[in-house]
């Protein structure tokens, strides 16, 4: 999966999807990258990051971290965070 379009440039080494990328999404997904890791990221990264940004209960962001890989289900490196009282 390429790079997904609607990424945002926060800073040199942080990335954001929008919550409006998908259906769902609670909180936007972060990526801590350089440009040149971002794009060497598997295909499946954005796909899953952005999955665990629709998990109910969380909040604040789905961060993925710079050595995030395809999991299962899940990337490796991914850090969500959620609410004792929903998630």
């Amino acid at each position: 999966m390429p790079i997904p379009q609607d990424i945002v440039r926060i800073s040199d080494t942080v990335w954001e999807i929008p919550v409006s990328h998908k259906s769902g999404m609670l909180v936007p997904a972060r990526i801590f990258a350089t440009e040149t890791l971002l794009s060497e990221f598997d295909d499946g990264v954005f796909e899953q990051i952005t999955n665990v940004a629709t998990l109910p209960g969380i909040v604040g962001h789905a961060c993925c971290m710079p050595h995030g890989h395809w999991g299962y289900g899940f990337p490796s490196a991914a850090s969500p965070r959620w609410t004792p009282a929903t998630g």
